[in-house]
């Protein structure tokens, strides 16, 4: 049996930039550390393939969670030209 606990959508981007354009984790796996693991590891990951920094544009309910991980407010700058939501904080870390 497998068992889907999250994933996540990153997006590559140039100028050694990246970002987080979904990322899920199972109801039934919050709360417990795993979804910081994950984001850990993506971070990690990214540092290894030389990125510089992530930047994500978080959901009103996911700002403190974003901030107590090391993110700030940082321009999402979107290579793309996708308009945000305006609800959305643009927020990144340096890696």
């Amino acid at each position: 049996m497998t068992i889907k606990s999250g994933y996540a959508h990153i997006q590559l981007w140039p100028e050694s930039r990246a970002a987080i354009r979904i990322i899920v984790l199972n109801v039934m796996h919050r709360n417990q550390g795993f979804g910081r693991q994950f984001l850990e590891w993506i971070e990690n990951w990214l540092k290894i393939k030389g990125y510089r920094s992530i930047h994500t544009e978080s959901s009103p309910d996911a700002v403190q969670y974003y901030e107590h991980l090391g993110y700030k407010v940082m321009p999402f700058n979107d290579p793309d030209g996708y308009e945000s939501d305006s609800r959305d904080t643009p927020m990144g870390k340096l890696l």
